[in-house]
């Protein structure tokens, strides 16, 4: 922000020394000790979290002071259903012959932040993409091909955190993903309001978990969700995980009303 201010400020001393001319308080920077001091002040603020790290790994090759990751975990799983590390194992058991039978391919959703883009045509001429999704685990080669390259392609930015929904590709040693869909994540996203859902031990058995499993997930949102036990010394609290955060809606709360055993909902 200041650097050529600085440049200016050296160079003005550098052609005042060359004509002989001399500083009453001394030609080094020990001019703070008496009291003077003419350098240039530096900023003190800081690069937004993103630039940084762009720069660094532009810079350097890597993320260096923090990982576009660091801190996105809660987000993360609360979209994607599948891992990194999970589709390399899933990739591996197949290739040991593991016996495991995938059945009919379908879509997961798995998150991560694009690096190594490669944009490029294919002999008929038509764009197609390759990147690497990295979290804070390990990476997994991405490609899009042709048909999906019209819609994806704006959303292919490096450094930027998203939730890919793809087929794995488990043909070769390496398991790569086919993205279908590229979902930017909002990191700025803050947990809204609580929802408090209360009850007695006795009335928590298999059917209304399912049941409170069954409702939650039909109103995805921001809002954490406490299960309130009350017993006849004290009332133990549990938080449900951040998968099961809602939109804490008037028609939630009257769905959650009907489960049988439920007190009250806050």
């Amino acid at each position: 922000m200041v650097f050529e201010a600085v440049i200016e400020r050296e160079n003005r001393r550098r052609a005042e020394a060359e004509k002989g001319f001399m500083s009453l308080f001394g030609d080094d920077d020990s001019e703070a000790a008496d009291g003077f001091d003419d350098r240039i002040p530096i900023p003190s603020d800081e690069f937004d979290k993103r630039v940084r790290l762009a720069a660094e790994k532009e810079m350097l090759g890597l993320y260096v002071s923090d990982h576009p990751m660091m801190g996105a975990e809660r987000l993360i799983k609360r979209v994607c259903d599948t891992t990194l590390a999970e589709v390399k194992a899933t990739n591996q058991q197949e290739q040991n012959g593991g016996g495991y039978d995938r059945g009919p391919q379908k879509a997961v959703r798995v998150g991560g932040v694009i690096t190594s883009i490669n944009r490029r045509f294919t002999r008929s001429g038509d764009q197609m993409a390759t990147f690497v999704l990295e979290d804070l685990e390990t990476s997994v080669p991405v490609v899009v091909f042709p048909r999906s390259m019209a819609e994806l392609s704006q959303k292919i930015v490096e450094d930027q955190v998203v939730c890919i929904v793809a087929h794995i590709d488990n043909r070769d040693d390496e398991a790569k993903l086919k993205a279908i869909d590229i979902q930017p994540i909002d990191l700025e996203i803050d947990e809204g309001p609580p929802l408090r859902v209360r009850t007695e031990p006795r009335y928590v058995d298999d059917a209304t978990v399912m049941e409170l499993r069954r409702v939650l997930t039909r109103y995805p949102g921001d809002s954490p969700v406490y299960l309130e036990l009350e017993g006849p010394d004290r009332t133990t609290v549990l938080r449900f995980g951040d998968q099961f955060c809602c939109e804490a809606s008037t028609q939630l709360i009257e769905q959650l009303h009907q489960i049988p055993g439920i007190v009250a909902v806050a």
